[in-house]
């Protein structure tokens, strides 16, 4: 099984505080972190082959356009 990691740097709808759209390189270092690991809670392994890494999307996309993007590239990932 394939874990697919997609950064999306957009916090546009946000309704109190914005900084989620600078979360995916965090992400990428936690992930890679030495104390970190990549077992579930439901008791799965992980390794780093299983780990997809799709990329960011841009960060100049704005409402719909950010929508549709994020769509496009999920169902292309799951193709």
């Amino acid at each position: 099984m394939k874990l697919s990691l997609l950064g999306i740097p957009w916090d546009e709808n946000s309704s109190h505080l914005r900084g989620a759209a600078g979360a995916p390189p965090l992400i990428r270092q936690a992930v890679g972190a030495a104390s970190s690991n990549l077992s579930c809670e439901n008791g799965l392994e992980y390794n780093a082959l299983d780990l997809v890494d799709l990329g960011d999307l841009p960060s100049d996309l704005t409402g719909m356009a950010m929508f549709e993007q994020i769509e496009a590239t999920v169902g292309a990932a799951l193709d």
